[in-house]
């Protein structure tokens, strides 16, 4: 990347690669639409104002401009697709990277299996962000084809593209400090953590999350998700193939903390969901149509910044405009 080149397209003084033109521009941090055009260079976004040169123009006339989503856990396996036809269902209707730890196929075929879908998404136009799977087997009851421990997690962690340990399920090991657990989390060297606790409150909850596991993707109800964000976990809000806990978790969402602390994400769905539904960005427009119904104002400008903060980006926009419903 030619950064020289990228701040000259920035500050207008080269010729931008990709211009895109007339557009309405979600905001997702501030939760506005702005109007301009959006500059591109080296592959990535220069600038956000007023723009006129580039190589390939693009008029919008109007449309909307957003972030792609983030879906920020899945696991691809249960959608019983290949990761390639995966990508092709939900590509274009705005998902662009995956966090997913795999731990299906882990549990199958081990490393060799994680590796091999690593390797087929290469060349997707799916980004694939990898948690290493922290707990293969499941349980010690389990007959699986591999097992995982420190050793392979410290290896996966070094690939490209791996960036924490996927969600810790073994909750009652880390509370309880066992050793092949906490050489695991060890193991992942300060990255970051994924949680998974069912139903863990009070000081089994503090327990669960100070070796720093940052979020939890279990929660069902409104008393347990208040907990967790109030002792420091990122709450993933769960809408997926059998547990749907959207409408349930979402008066836990404010201007407060969509932007840091509350997530929305699909985890295991099976490919029939996907292609009737298009997941994830249903799942930000169930939550629109959710939050229209209280009459409260100012949860429909939490919106756009609640697809902030479960995408890491935003959501396509014209079924949520941030208009009164009341």
């Amino acid at each position: 990347m030619d950064l020289t080149r990228l701040i000259a397209v920035a500050r207008g003084d080269a010729v931008a690669d990709l211009l895109f033109v007339n557009a309405k521009i979600v905001n997702t941090f501030t939760g506005e639409i702005e109007e301009g055009a959006v500059a591109v260079a080296e592959g990535r976004v220069a600038g956000v104002g007023s723009y006129a040169e580039a190589e390939r123009v693009v008029d919008l006339k109007g449309q909307y401009l957003c972030p792609g989503l983030i879906d920020g856990h899945v696991h691809i396996e249960s959608s019983m697709f290949h990761v390639g036809q995966y990508a092709r269902a939900v590509v274009p209707h705005g998902t662009v990277a995956v966090v997913t730890d795999l731990h299906e196929i882990a549990n199958v075929a081990g490393i060799a299996g994680v590796r091999s879908v690593l390797d087929a998404a290469r060349r997707l136009p799916l980004d694939l962000f990898l948690m290493a799977p922290s707990c293969v087997p499941s349980t010690a009851l389990e007959t699986s084809g591999a097992e995982l421990g420190p050793a392979e997690i410290r290896q996966i962690l070094r690939w490209k593209g791996a960036r924490g340990l996927g969600e810790m399920m073994n909750f009652q090991g880390v509370i309880d400090a066992d050793r092949s657990v906490l050489e695991t989390i060890t193991a992942a060297d300060g990255r970051v953590l994924d949680g998974h606790a069912p139903r863990v409150r009070g000081k089994r909850l503090n327990a669960y999350l100070c070796p720093l596991v940052s979020s939890d993707h279990e929660c069902v109800g409104y008393e347990e998700g208040l907990e967790k964000l109030r002792r420091g976990a990122h709450l993933m809000i769960r809408e997926g193939s059998t547990e749907k806990n959207l409408e349930a978790l979402l008066p836990l969402v404010n201007d407060g903390n969509t932007t840091v602390a509350c997530w929305w994400w699909t985890t295991a769905t099976p490919r029939t969901s996907i292609v009737m539904a298009t997941w994830t960005p249903w799942c930000v427009k169930r939550s629109a149509w959710a939050w229209s119904r209280c009459g409260r104002c100012r949860w429909r400008r939490s919106t756009l910044r609640g697809t902030s903060a479960s995408t890491a980006t935003g959501a396509s926009v014209p079924d949520i405009t941030p208009t009164c419903w009341c």
